[in-house]
């Protein structure tokens, strides 16, 4: 646990101004802009008011942090809590899931009571709901709909609702990889992009109601197979820019010089660092897979002009997708784990005990990334 106050204020800062995405679950953020739209139904996100302020954040834990736990995990989730329980202004109290001072922490700041091993008492609704935070590899919105849509937990609907045309690049590329569908389906050209933000945006629109119908999805299957939908489109979308940052990392791991003491060491900091460069290449390799298959099937079903084929074949995505958004997680942990790291590498060299450990989180992230989404405990089917 810390109090993170000055010397943090400009991180705090940038994390306060920062919306929610894959890795920030920005609480603060999003109970701020909800209560300046004074939106009549906004509801929250916890009971706890601070909590409600907070800031959550999947964290690869270093090296300095593993002496916090008592197992200390590849990926912790931090909770940033405001200490004036409102803004990150006068600082925050920053505590990890499962770091031993993690229960007293919360039942100091927030009066909330975390069970330590099992009990026959009821856990309060926070507890709940940061364990399922917990269990989450990632804070994709899809994962957060599964686990805490439909008033799970009595988390209002705004918190987790899910749009992708906000995001400019994002629309654009759905505008154009949705052209052919909606043509195919009878409309014009110009109604792209009424079809685009009625099925992506926050709610389903009357559009994508007649379309969904259209296709042959039952009408109780809409709302999960366009959260489904909705993810491997963000994720097909992102992999242009995924794989630019993983081919720059690699390139300037392989162009640093090793430094040790013997000959032995450097050859195995060489062995180490092609091992990096092995799990990245499989992983970018796998991730591009994946994607070019949910894309060849949809534009396939679409040039063919298949209704009932494409309808079948976005009905089969929740149960699919999961595989999808494993492996993009997977590279996300590694990449901001590994993009951390090699700021602190120096022009001149870097050291082989940094290579070797570097190996090893890499492995971790890439284990504890693979089990979570194997016991998939954060969703409510589960």
């Amino acid at each position: 646990m810390q109090i993170l106050k000055t010397l943090h204020r400009h991180q705090l800062e940038r994390l306060a101004a920062t919306p929610s995405n894959w890795r920030v679950l920005n609480l603060n953020l999003a109970t701020a802009n909800l209560m300046a739209a004074e939106n009549p139904r906004a509801g929250r996100f916890f009971q706890s008011r601070g909590l409600s302020r907070a800031a959550i954040v999947k964290h690869s834990v270093r090296e300095h942090e593993e002496a916090l736990f008592d197992n200390p995990p590849a990926i912790a989730t931090k909770l940033l809590i405001p200490l004036d329980g409102a803004t990150f202004a006068a600082g925050a109290v920053s505590v990890m899931i499962g770091e031993r001072a993690y229960r007293e922490t919360v039942l100091r700041w927030l009066g909330l009571k975390i069970a330590d091993g099992p009990t026959l008492q009821k856990p309060a609704t926070d507890a709940l709901i940061l364990a399922q935070l917990e269990a989450m590899p990632t804070f994709d919105p899809y994962l957060l709909n599964a686990a805490f849509g439909g008033g799970m937990y009595g988390i209002a609907e705004d918190y987790i609702q899910d749009s992708l045309v906000e995001d400019t690049a994002l629309r654009a590329y759905l505008l154009a990889e949705l052209t052919p569908l909606v043509m195919m389906a009878g409309g014009a050209q110009t109604r792209v992009p009424r079809f685009v933000d009625a099925m992506f945006g926050p709610r389903l629109d009357t559009a994508a109601r007649d379309f969904l119908g259209k296709i042959g999805i039952a009408e109780s299957g809409w709302q999960v197979t366009v959260d489904a939908w909705k993810a491997a489109m963000r994720c097909e979308a992102g992999l242009p820019k995924l794989r630019q940052r993983m081919t720059t990392r690699a390139h300037e791991l392989m162009a640093l010089p090793l430094y040790g003491i013997g000959g032995d060491q450097l050859s195995g900091a060489r062995q180490a660092r092609e091992d990096i460069l092995a799990i990245a290449t499989s992983l970018l390799a796998d991730v591009l897979e994946a994607a070019r298959a949910f894309g060849r099937e949809r534009r396939a079903e679409v040039a063919a002009e298949r209704l009932d084929s494409l309808g079948a074949f976005l009905s089969d995505l929740p149960a699919s997708v999961s595989h999808f958004m494993a492996l993009r997680a997977m590279a996300e942990h590694i990449l901001s784990h590994w993009e951390m790291s090699q700021r602190s590498f120096g022009q001149g060299g870097v050291p082989v005990s940094a290579v070797h450990r570097l190996h090893q989180d890499i492995t971790r992230i890439a284990e504890h990334v693979r089990q979570a989404f194997q016991r998939q405990t954060f969703l409510r089917a589960a």
